[in-house]
């Protein structure tokens, strides 16, 4: 049986990134299930020092992934998917005969043929996503397979800037979360009208983190001041545009 996994973000918060990636995978005729009683993966326990409570509920998680025969997990969120692919693991709470993919990942393999597009688009690296897992070309090849052709910034893959709204950054300390995203800004900034002088006019920057709606206001704000934003948000968002 295939668990989806949406994290607490997407389950509470971002619901309509869920419900398209729910979409996408009734689209492909994906069987998958969701356990209601699931609680948070744990990582900000773990971040905060926590030690014992995240184990303690990572082995809760675990546990009841077991007791439904889970024997695939797909993950939507970054963070989410380090934790339960590698520290549940490690500890020993999860079977290492469980497979853990990343929905980009899976999509990836899963989603047939490729579309076509004039849209050009830049790609905000999630720090999880690329420099903790490793994953920089596959975001970018199923971005392609919906038919974007990717403009890369100035800073990317293992040099990426933070999007300012990870760590915890926003809740402890607003200020500097704001500069981190006003540099990053910049260079999207740059980017974009780059585009424009090429005669680009649909220009987005697309961010597979949770944490860019916590920097969205922010980032709005600073390229537009308020008008219309160009950041598309989650690979999730692109489906209902009808891009594949």
């Amino acid at each position: 049986m295939i668990l989806l996994y949406p994290g607490c973000v997407y389950k509470y918060k971002q619901k309509d990134i869920l419900r398209n990636y729910e979409n996408i995978l009734k689209s492909i005729n994906v069987d998958y299930k969701k356990i209601d009683e699931l609680k948070c993966c744990g990582i900000p326990l773990r971040n905060a020092g926590y030690s014992d409570d995240f184990k303690e509920i990572a082995k809760f998680n675990a546990e009841l992934m077991n007791k439904h025969e889970i024997s695939e997990i797909i993950v939507l969120c970054p963070e989410c998917h380090r934790m339960i692919a590698s520290k549940y693991k490690k500890y020993g709470f999860l079977s290492s005969e469980i497979k853990v993919n990343f929905i980009v990942n899976y999509l990836l393999e899963k989603l047939p043929g490729n579309s076509r597009t004039s849209i050009k688009v830049t790609y905000q690296d999630s720090c999880y996503l690329g420099r903790r897992s490793g994953y920089y070309d596959e975001p970018r090849k199923l971005i392609n397979k919906f038919g974007y052709s990717i403009i890369e910034a100035d800073n990317t893959r293992e040099e990426s800037l933070c999007c300012g709204g990870g760590g915890n950054v926003r809740e402890q300390n607003f200020e500097l979360s704001e500069a981190v995203a006003k540099l990053r800004v910049d260079e999207f900034k740059k980017t974009i009208e780059d585009l424009k002088e090429k005669g680009y006019d649909d220009k987005k920057v697309i961010i597979e983190c949770k944490n860019y709606q916590q920097s969205h206001l922010v980032i709005r704000n600073l390229i537009h001041q308020g008008e219309s934003c160009p950041v598309q948000g989650c690979i999730g968002k692109i489906r209902l545009a009808g891009i594949f």
